[in-house]
């Protein structure tokens, strides 16, 4: 076993964990297993449209939530965690693109799909720039708003584990090192070099144990 301290009193752990994806019933897998449904938060000042959403999710396992304006979006973000939130473009009060922002300040890693029926190529580029991962132009089917959501859900999915991947990177080349290293002093230092080289850590501190 190994650890790594920054700090006097702080120890940092290795966990490479599975990556999770999405099944076709809406509920998240990762390390061999289903967990929880996935939350969607549904905004649209249009009671209609919130409805069919709502329904239309749950039918694919979806645990969803609505709510008809900007502020009552941002009051339920408070209290409660979502995987995505799908806001229509023009409300009352906040428009879509506001509401996205206020929630991404409590709730960072949320994604969001943009529901409009007057897009413009302006509202567009706007919407990519703040982080919109996919959009949906009114009147919707059901089967069109299904698809957009679990696109939206697997492409985010896949940036995560690229990134997981490419994290990960280091480590192969570090075994590749011990191979080639034929002391146990040459491993040490190959292994502290690369703990300081990807993390720029001040201490280091190895413990290592035998069954």
């Amino acid at each position: 076993m190994s650890e790594f301290t920054d700090s006097p009193s702080g120890k940092a752990e290795g966990n490479f964990g599975c990556a999770s994806s999405v099944t076709s019933e809406g509920s998240l897998i990762g390390e061999g297993k289903a967990m929880s449904p996935m939350k969607i938060l549904v905004v649209d000042d249009e009671e209609a449209v919130v409805a069919l959403c709502e329904h239309a999710l749950a039918k694919q396992g979806f645990e969803v939530r609505g709510a008809y304006n900007g502020a009552d979006a941002v009051r339920l973000a408070s209290s409660e965690q979502f995987k995505l939130v799908l806001l229509d473009m023009l409300m009352p009060g906040m428009d879509g693109m506001d509401v996205f922002q206020s929630l991404k300040m409590k709730q960072e890693g949320i994604l969001a799909v943009l529901m409009t029926g007057y897009g413009t190529m302006d509202s567009a580029i706007r919407a990519i720039e703040l982080g919109f991962s996919g959009f949906l132009r009114k009147p919707f089917t059901p089967e069109k708003l299904v698809t957009v959501v679990k696109d939206s859900i697997q492409k985010a999915a896949h940036i995560h584990e690229n990134a997981r991947l490419k994290s990960l990177v280091p480590l192969y080349a570090l075994g590749e090192k011990f191979i080639k290293s034929g002391t146990e002093e040459e491993i040490f230092g190959e292994l502290i070099e690369t703990v300081f080289r990807q993390t720029g850590a001040r201490r280091i501190s190895i413990m290592l144990s035998w069954s």
